[in-house]
């Protein structure tokens, strides 16, 4: 590894001594110093896995199946990892990556068609207002929570009725069947979730058939 044998004190610019396990900044640093070497450490975590991402997707294109897997070893990093950074990056191409948003984010959305992916980053980018009037973005558990809440409504909506036989046109609905009048709403401001048209999506239910 190559960091593993450098002490350079300036390693993507930081400042003090940096290992793969450490680092070591120098005294006497100023407010804005620290500040500056903070925002700098935290582009570099949120930008990380894009660039590994990427970097696989490279030896892939460029090397084959044959060669991807030696090289991604030099990763050192789980076989489950490397599969879906791999498949982020073939999902979510540079141009359409949203830097308000994680690359969890990303991954939660890679399953989708790409106009849902648009759908939910933009609701996940939006976010919630706090009580005091700020905006905070969605957390990846939210973003993950809200698709999944999406999913358990859609097979409900498709589960076959189970209470008997279906009542006839212009009848009153079994017992048991919600209807809109009975069914609670939820308060607060939700997102309307819109239909989705991915097949293949892994966190979303398929419509009904």
């Amino acid at each position: 590894m190559v960091l593993a044998k450098r002490r350079d004190p300036d390693v993507f610019g930081l400042p003090g001594k940096v290992t793969p396990t450490s680092l070591t900044l120098p005294r006497g640093l100023s407010y804005e110093q620290t500040a500056q070497a903070l925002r700098l450490l935290g582009g570099i975590g949120r930008a990380c896995m894009f660039w590994v991402a990427d970097a696989l997707l490279y030896a892939e294109t460029h090397f084959g199946e044959d060669k991807f897997s030696q090289l991604a070893e030099e990763l050192g990093f789980a076989e489950k990892t490397l599969h879906n950074a791999l498949r982020v990056a073939v999902a979510w191409p540079p141009k359409r990556r949203r830097e308000g948003l994680e690359f969890g984010h990303h991954e939660a959305l890679a399953a989708l068609e790409e106009e849902d992916q648009e759908h939910w980053a933009s609701l996940a980018e939006q976010g919630e207002k706090l009580l005091n009037g700020e905006t905070r973005r969605w957390s990846v558990s939210r973003l993950r929570s809200e698709l999944r809440a999406l999913s358990s409504k859609k097979e409900a909506t498709c589960k076959p009725n189970e209470t008997g036989p279906t009542s006839a046109p212009g009848a009153s609905p079994a017992p048991g069947i919600p209807t809109d009048e009975s069914t609670p709403k939820e308060s607060g401001p939700t997102p309307t979730p819109r239909a989705m048209t991915a097949p293949k999506a892994t966190t979303v239910a398929r419509g009904c058939m």
